[in-house]
């Protein structure tokens, strides 16, 4: 039995011709697949610190944790260090900074961190 087919965008634009072959499936997938595929390289490329900091976090920890409670650590420690350290500002703003700290805390605990 012969598998001939047309695949059709919109009104009659063929975009393939040909015998119903694996070769030509996936021929068409990575030519039109390919800035998909770019843009997760691309985000899996910028979410490796996270990941690297994850893995260091489960070290510590003796615990593995989720992607989701590394951005909450790192969250609590960046609103720490707007906190802690030395820096010219208003009380106001570092009260603003350690209300940022405790509810980080929250989170974090409330997440089982």
């Amino acid at each position: 039995m012969e598998k001939n087919f047309i695949l059709t965008i919109g009104e009659n634009h063929p975009v393939i011709k040909g015998d119903n072959t694996r070769n030509e499936e996936k021929k068409w997938v990575c030519k039109h697949m390919m800035p998909m595929e770019w843009s997760r390289a691309f985000v899996r490329k910028i979410m490796m610190p996270v990941e690297w900091l994850g893995r260091y976090y489960s070290y510590v920890l003796g615990k593995p944790i989720s992607r989701s409670q590394t951005s909450r650590l790192v969250e609590a420690q960046v609103a720490f260090a707007l906190c802690a350290l030395p820096t010219e500002c208003p009380l106001l703003l570092r009260a603003a900074f350690l209300g940022w700290f405790a509810w980080g805390v929250w989170k974090c605990k409330k997440a089982g961190v």
